[in-house]
């Protein structure tokens, strides 16, 4: 399913072998197809320039069962959200990190609220959460699928608004 994309972020690679954006597209087709060891050296790289972290990067540690050095990178993602918190910041990214670094202490409650928490600040990609790996523990929760339901209501009504300008 994900062979394309993969085969995508290589072309983009050629061009931009260093670029941030080249690496990070390549670290999340490898993630998406369950190639944790090629996102992690991906992710690596990438997190190596921009100096926040990754979360992505802290599950495919644990799913390679480097849980120290997960549990690790968890806690310097958590410090990096907090400080943006503490600017104001109110990014949807924020909290789905934060139940990504959830999920890797295995803190599944914890982990619904940051998700619900980034649907209440906008995110709305559906598909995305549906597939994301970080998330495999908590698809057969209800809360989860209740978060599934309420994002696609949530667009749905968007879609409903922007038919009635568009009229």
């Amino acid at each position: 399913m994900y062979q394309e994309a993969i085969a995508e972020s290589k072309k983009l690679l050629e061009i931009s072998p260093e670029g941030f954006t080249a690496l990070d597209i390549a670290a999340e087709a490898q993630f998406f197809a369950g190639n944790f060891a090629e996102a992690a050296a991906y992710s690596e790289r990438a997190a190596a320039m921009n100096r926040r972290g990754s979360a992505r990067l802290a599950v495919c540690y644990s799913r390679l069962g480097r849980e120290d050095t997960a549990r690790a990178l968890c806690t310097f993602v958590e410090q990096f959200v907090q400080r943006e918190i503490e600017q104001k910041s109110e990014h949807s990214f924020f909290p789905y990190a934060l139940a990504r670094v959830s999920v890797v202490r295995g803190e599944k409650e914890q982990a619904l609220g940051f998700l619900e928490q980034a649907v209440q600040l906008g995110y709305r990609w559906r598909a995305y959460l549906e597939r994301d790996p970080s998330f495999e523990a908590l698809r057969e929760e209800r809360r989860f699928k209740n978060l599934l339901a309420d994002i696609e209501a949530r667009v749905d009504k968007m879609r409903k608004k922007v038919e009635e300008y568009d009229r």
